[in-house]
């Protein structure tokens, strides 16, 4: 989530960005709802969760043939160094937040 902010600032990422949120909502309400399947329901369960997992691909896809490629061009190494030491940062207080919500 760090780096969008950064690639939002260039026009020809701007879709791409918010491309990527939108599927960070999608995954997101896809979770909510995997958590309200009853455990005893295991054929929603199921499903719910094959439909969340194909979400996650798909922007994991995204992510990977897109984001990363444009990041590269738009970025110098030590930009591109910085994301990465960032990145560990933003995990650990999403996990936090998501704890916390639990």
């Amino acid at each position: 989530v760090t780096i969008y902010p950064a690639l939002r600032e260039n026009d020809e990422a701007r879709d791409l960005v918010d491309e990527s949120l939108q599927q960070h909502k999608q995954i997101e309400q896809k979770l909510n709802q995997l958590a309200k399947v009853p455990a005893a329901n295991s054929d929603q369960a199921r499903i719910q969760l094959e439909q969340t997992q194909a979400v996650v691909q798909e922007h994991v896809e995204l992510e990977e043939d897109e984001t990363f490629s444009m990041m590269r061009e738009l970025f110098s190494r030590d930009q591109l160094e910085e994301f990465s030491r960032s990145f560990p940062m933003a995990k650990q207080n999403l996990q936090g937040q998501f704890r916390l919500a639990a």
